[in-house]
């Protein structure tokens, strides 16, 4: 079979190619030809905080070169200089430990612009999880607003996909037109055959916002064996 390569848009090899191993056979071999990286969590733009909660997770303090306005840059060029097997790329990581204060939403904004001059695809948020979870509405409104004239897209894996999952649909889009930005959700799926019946109402709702002009697109993970729960993720894939 000939194929293109493909394109994990949720990778998590930041931490390979960082320490040198830019082979991340494990992807190669799978046909996978671009990760683009950043789902809630990124290395740079850090500080003192950032790094505090990176060697508390066991991943170790970041490079201090990977702070300052520089920092975005410093580190994709890190991962870049030993070499890699893949075309790599990554959003912006969208992971707070609380309600930000205005001074620190006004940092936030102009970090988001610097890591968007250095090459950027957008923000990423990963709302089901902590710290993500603590993130609030109107924080990533005010974020996307800061990287639109940029052109960037805002990329979420939503809250609860079960019980609540129109909502953080809902919220999803209303973060997208806030901010005046495309948005992309991660791994469509409705958790629970509880829940099951309202994929139909998750399609329709991202099938309005399209229809009303709005960019919004979904993607989804084909489960290959349930037992083992091994998956792999499909490329961006747009409703209607």
């Amino acid at each position: 079979m000939i194929a293109p390569g493909f394109f994990d848009i949720q990778s998590h090899s930041r931490a390979a190619i960082l320490a040198g191993d830019g082979r991340v056979l494990s992807k190669v071999t799978q046909g996978v030809t671009t990760e683009i990286m950043g789902e809630g969590w990124t290395n740079a733009p850090s500080n003192e905080k950032t790094a505090l909660a990176e060697a508390q997770a066991g991943r170790g303090a970041p490079p201090p070169q990977f702070s300052g306005s520089r920092g975005s840059d410093n580190w994709l060029e890190t991962m870049a200089k030993p070499g890699a097997s893949v075309n790599f790329g990554s959003f912006t990581g969208a992971a707070t430990p609380g309600v930000p204060t205005a001074a620190e939403l006004r940092v936030m904004q102009r970090l988001m612009r610097e890591t968007m001059e250095s090459g950027r695809f957008g923000l990423a948020s990963a709302l089901i999880y902590p710290p993500g979870e603590y993130a609030t509405t109107a924080e990533l409104t005010a974020i996307a607003k800061a990287m639109a004239p940029y052109g960037g897209v805002y990329i979420t894996h939503m809250r609860p996909e079960a019980i609540e999952l129109l909502e953080a649909i809902d919220e999803a889009i209303a973060i997208a037109r806030g901010g005046g930005v495309p948005v992309e959700i991660y791994h469509l799926k409705a958790g629970g055959t509880a829940n099951w019946g309202k994929i139909p109402q998750a399609i329709a709702t991202i099938n309005a916002a399209r229809a009303a002009g709005m960019q919004v697109s979904a993607d989804m993970v084909p489960v290959r064996c349930r037992r083992h729960r091994t998956h792999r993720r499909t490329a961006s894939l747009g409703i209607g």
